[in-house]
């Protein structure tokens, strides 16, 4: 028994020396598929105050990026997981970022304050090359959840399907919340 002990302390010990499992990149989490295609973080948006957001400032967070509009009723499905998320998991390095699209952004303001939206809103409504490198997008909502080094862990058109029995709230939650956790 001692022997073996031994064995598994000299085989943990070489893992943790060489850097984990091979192949893998441990900076995009251990959720992240290790062939991730990196995101394209290169554009600087305008938030619902006038700031220059630049995606490549996010660099180091976890990302959910949500391409969403304001007459998309998944999308309102959807935000206050949104919202209860960046609340959960801010202090751990989320960032949500909704980029509305197929819309007004002048209707954006006052839907994220009726929604108590928690996140950074950008406008993506005339800016066809954001959605050319996270697309094409056949619906709304459209997700890209984004490792801390830049890789594209997870994506998603519509929302989750919920299991047999579930709330399709209850689907959403679990989804993305696991995605996230994982990428912790």
């Amino acid at each position: 028994m001692p022997a073996r002990r031994l064995v598994l302390v000299t085989i943990l010990a070489l893992t943790a020396a060489c850097g984990g499992a091979p192949g893998r990149d441990e900076t995009a989490g251990a959720g992240c598929p290790a062939n991730a295609k990196p995101a394209n973080m290169s554009f600087t948006l305008t938030s619902l105050n006038g700031d220059n957001i630049r995606l490549a400032d996010y660099k180091g967070k976890i990302v959910f990026l949500n391409f969403w509009a304001t007459w998309c009723v998944p999308c309102k499905v959807e935000i206050p997981i949104l919202i209860e998320l960046q609340d959960r998991y801010k202090a751990q390095g989320l960032e949500v970022v909704g980029v509305v699209t197929l819309d007004e952004f002048a209707k954006a303001g006052p839907f994220a304050d009726d929604m108590k939206m928690n996140y950074t809103i950008v406008d993506g409504t005339t800016r066809q090359d954001i959605e050319e490198a996270y697309g094409p997008l056949p619906g709304l909502p459209s997700s890209f959840v984004i490792a801390r080094n830049g890789s594209v862990c997870y994506t998603h058109v519509g929302v989750p399907r919920p299991e047999p029995d579930e709330k399709l709230q209850d689907a959403i939650r679990r989804v993305f919340e696991a995605e996230i956790k994982s990428l912790l």
